[in-house]
């Protein structure tokens, strides 16, 4: 006689292999078996902490068993950083379930986002694990994911322009982002972008289970000790009321721990590429070689102490496995050109905020801050807006023409001085006016011409001309 299993045991079995808890993983551990790579010489494979071993610590700072409510990351480029938040993203959506809201500063910004990097992240994951966590894009679904909204069970992920209030606005997150934090401006008429993201975390701040990751590479450093001052780089501010934890390594010779400062960089300047790094304490040189063993073997150690202070971790290419001590003095000797290739190489190599030079006159800082690539009467890439506005005077018009981006970022296409009497509105100035101004078409970076979208003319001296 035959037997047939009995189908309510069968039943009851499937159902308890569904809801059963997942058993604890770190986010370290789980990125190394779902992030797949999507760009870069490693695309293709599965994330590694043997790239990059200094993430396997900030990684697990992020997950709910560890008890801080804020993670800062203040970091140079080329370090493999970025990628935490955005494994952290997927993470959450599988095995702990909860809002999570994703500043980025601008709408571009916002935008490369999600299709240079989230999107395709996701769908790399789904399908290596061959089932979907986040619902598909549909732009049009109130149910579904949409280019900025991404939806699973147990919650979602708002893509949020951290410039703009409506963004950071009726949303309540318990998991937060704050990506490349430095650039993040005030916002016109509201106030701090900051004060607005955190907002969004009041319903958790009581029983203090809410978490935030703040990255971003630096940028002004104003002078103040404590970061306070206003204008003062808003990732260094962080940093400075962490517990500042660095990379140590072991010097192959003496074996004191030690973490890399730029001054002892002993650069060859014929052959930048045998350049090598002198022991603080032993004067060993260490070489590019032993560098890689004392990264991999490295270690965290925060230098402050005291209440409140939340983990802190200051990357630069020193500890960069995608650089080396050769690439760096390179770097360092091009930053001697200017002003703004001294400050490039503070904040994208050293991962340090930048003091600009007290002794420069203004007009000189000003012009060494200036951007690369823009071009005199061109509306530059993200200029969506043209506008002008014309100063009348005695014997002349100041006109300024001006492109903004949707952010309020704002570049000067065009200023000219129109010289001619501004006593009656026949005047040849004008005539001048109005073919500077209105009928001028502008270049702009796509090949098109444009005209500008209004002008504005404060007549204030010559308000009733004869």
């Amino acid at each position: 006689m035959t037997e047939h299993p009995n189908a309510l045991a069968l039943i009851a079995r499937r159902m308890a292999e569904q809801i059963r808890p997942a058993d604890p993983m770190r986010l370290s551990e789980w990125l190394s078996h779902n992030l797949v790579l999507v760009d870069g010489p490693a695309a293709g494979e599965l994330w590694s902490a043997e790239g990059a071993p200094y993430l396997t610590e900030i990684a697990d700072c992020l997950g709910e068993d560890h008890p801080c409510n804020l993670v800062t990351v203040r970091k140079s480029q080329q370090t493999g950083a970025s990628i935490l938040a955005l494994g952290w993203v997927l993470y959450v959506a599988e095995r702990e379930p909860a809002n999570l809201l994703y500043g980025v500063p601008g709408i571009d910004a916002l935008r490369d986002l999600n299709t240079g990097k989230l999107q395709p992240l996701i769908d790399a994951w789904q399908k290596k694990i061959r089932r979907t966590v986040i619902s598909p894009q549909t732009s049009r679904s109130g149910v579904g994911s949409t280019t900025y909204e991404k939806v699973f069970a147990g919650g979602r992920v708002w893509l949020a322009n951290a410039n703009t209030v409506m963004d950071l606005s009726s949303k309540t997150a318990k998991k937060g982002v704050k990506d490349e934090l430095s650039k993040w401006q005030d916002i016109p008429g509201f106030g701090d972008p900051e004060t607005f993201f955190f907002g969004r975390f009041t319903a958790f701040r009581r029983t203090r289970n809410y978490k935030i990751l703040e990255i971003s590479t630096p940028e002004i450093d104003t002078g103040d000790e404590l970061g306070e001052a206003e204008g003062h780089c808003r990732i260094d501010r962080s940093f400075k009321r962490s517990d500042q934890r660095y990379w140590n390594l072991g010097c192959p010779e003496c074996g004191t721990l030690f973490f890399h400062r730029d001054e002892h960089l002993k650069i060859d300047r014929a052959h930048p590429h045998r350049s090598t790094y002198e022991c603080q304490d032993c004067g060993h040189a260490i070489s590019e070689s032993e560098r890689v063993v004392g990264v991999r073997a490295g270690q965290w150690l925060p230098t402050a102490e005291g209440p409140d202070r939340h983990p802190g971790f200051h990357i630069d290419a020193y500890i960069s496995l995608m650089m080396s001590y050769g690439d760096i003095a390179e770097d360092r000797l091009k930053s001697e050109k200017s002003e703004k290739a001294r400050k490039d190489y503070h904040n994208l190599v050293l991962g340090l905020p930048y003091k600009y030079r007290g002794d420069a006159p203004d007009h000189v800082r000003l012009m060494e801050r200036r951007e690369d690539g823009l071009r005199r009467g061109h509306v530059p890439p993200r200029g969506l807006i043209l506008v002008a506005s014309a100063d009348v005077q005695m014997r002349g018009i100041w006109l300024e023409i001006k492109a903004y981006a949707p952010n309020r970022e704002s570049w000067v296409v065009e200023a000219l001085y129109l010289e001619g009497e501004t006593d009656s509105p026949t005047a040849p100035v004008f005539q001048q006016l109005r073919k500077e101004a209105l009928d001028r078409q502008f270049p702009d970076a796509f090949g098109r011409k444009r005209r500008i979208d209004a002008l504005a003319v404060d007549s204030g001296y010559r308000s009733h001309p004869p």
